[in-house]
C-alpha cells in the first residue's frame, strides 16, 4: 500500500492545478448473491475538476447510488469493491486510493474532504438533539470555539438557502418541513468545506419548487467553492440544467458520458434516446430553460 493512501501526499508533491480533484477508475462492486458476471458496478472510470457538477443518471438499480456510496465506503462490509478512488483536499492533500485507506484515516476525509448529502433526511438528521447540536458534533473535529462554530454554521445555512438562522438553530428535525430539512442536511455536509460533494438524489422528496431552489444554491456553492459535485438523480432533466457533465448509468455500466450539450443534444447510445423520451427529461429544450434564482421560493420556515 503506499504511503499517499495513508497519509496523504504534502501539497508540494501535487500535480498540476488540472488535475481531477476526484478520480474513479475500474470501480466494480459486486454483492453477496449476485449471480456469475451480475456486478452492481462494472468497471466505471470518471474524473472530476473543480468547480464543475457531473451528474450520474440513470433508472433505479443502474448502480448510481452504488458507485457515490463506494467513494467514502458506505456499502455493506459484504460487499466486494475493486478499482480505485483518489481524492485531492482542499488544501492540496492527495488520497492516491480511498478504498485501502485505514478506517481512522477515513473518517478523517469524510466530511473534511468528501462532503455527502443522502436522499433521505430521516437516516443523516439525529431526531433526538437541535440542529445546534448537530453543527456542533459535527464540527467538533475542527478545534472551533462554540462562537466559530455558531458563525461557520449560519455561512453553510445561508449557502443552503435557510433564511430564518435563528428558529432553525434552536429546532429539532421533526419541527422542520421537508425543504428545511433537506437544506439543513446539505449545510451539513458542506460546513466543513469539502473539496468534493457527493449528492445521491438530495431533492426527490421535494416540490419542483424547492427543488429547483436546492439545485441552484448547490450549483452556486460548488462554483464559489471551487469545489466539485457528483450529483445522482434518475431525472435526465435535472442533469440537463444544473450539471456540466452527464455520465449515464444502465445495469451497472456507464453506457455514455459527455458534456450536457453533446449528450443531451446528440445521444449516441439507445438507452440515453429512450431516457430523453421519457419523462426522465425534455431533451434538448432543457438547455435553454432559465435557472431558478436562487431564494425566490414561498417556502415558509418551520412546520408547526
Amino acid at each position: 500500500m503506499p504511503e499517499s493512501a495513508v497519509l496523504g501526499t504534502p501539497p508540494s508533491l501535487v500535480d498540476t492545478p488540472t488535475e481531477p480533484v476526484l478520480s474513479v477508475s475500474h470501480l466494480s462492486v459486486t454483492y453477496p448473491g449476485q449471480e456469475s458476471g451480475s456486478r452492481a458496478v462494472e468497471d466505471v472510470s470518471l474524473d472530476l475538476h473543480r468547480g464543475e457538477i457531473v451528474a450520474v443518471v440513470g433508472e433505479s438499480g443502474s448502480g448510481k447510488s452504488t458507485l457515490v456510496r463506494s467513494v467514502i465506503r458506505l456499502l455493506p462490509a459484504s460487499a466486494d469493491i475493486r478499482g480505485t478512488i483518489g481524492v485531492v483536499g482542499r488544501d492540496g492533500t492527495r488520497y492516491d486510493d480511498l478504498l485501502a485507506l485505514p478506517d481512522r484515516t477515513l473518517r478523517q476525509v469524510r466530511g473534511k474532504v468528501v462532503g455527502f448529502v443522502p436522499q433521505s433526511t430521516s437516516g443523516a438528521l439525529n431526531p433526538v438533539i437541535s440542529i445546534r447540536r448537530q453543527f456542533e458534533l459535527t464540527l467538533r473535529s475542527e478545534r472551533m470555539s462554540r462562537k466559530e462554530i455558531r458563525e461557520r454554521a449560519i455561512e453553510a445555512l445561508f449557502d443552503a438557502g435557510v433564511r430564518d438562522f435563528d428558529l432553525v438553530w434552536q429546532a429539532y428535525p421533526h419541527e422542520l418541513s421537508g425543504g428545511l430539512a433537506q437544506r439543513v442536511v446539505i449545510a451539513l455536509a458542506i460546513c466543513k468545506r469539502p473539496s468534493v460533494l457527493l449528492a445521491d438524489e438530495p431533492t426527490t422528496a421535494l416540490d419542483p419548487i424547492v427543488q429547483a431552489d436546492v439545485l441552484a444554491r448547490l450549483r452556486h456553492t460548488v462554483m464559489e467553492t471551487r469545489s466539485a459535485a457528483l450529483l445522482i438523480t434518475h431525472d435526465l432533466g435535472v442533469a440537463a440544467r444544473y450539471a456540466d457533465r452527464i455520465v449515464v448509468m444502465l445495469h451497472g455500466r456507464a453506457v455514455e458520458s459527455g458534456a450536457v450539450g453533446d449528450v443531451v443534444s446528440d445521444p449516441r447510445h439507445p438507452y440515453t434516446r429512450e431516457l430523453l423520451a421519457s419523462g426522465m427529461g425534455r431533451g434538448a429544450a432543457l438547455l435553454g430553460t432559465t435557472e431558478p434564482v436562487a431564494g425566490d421560493t414561498d417556502e415558509k420556515g418551520a412546520d408547526r
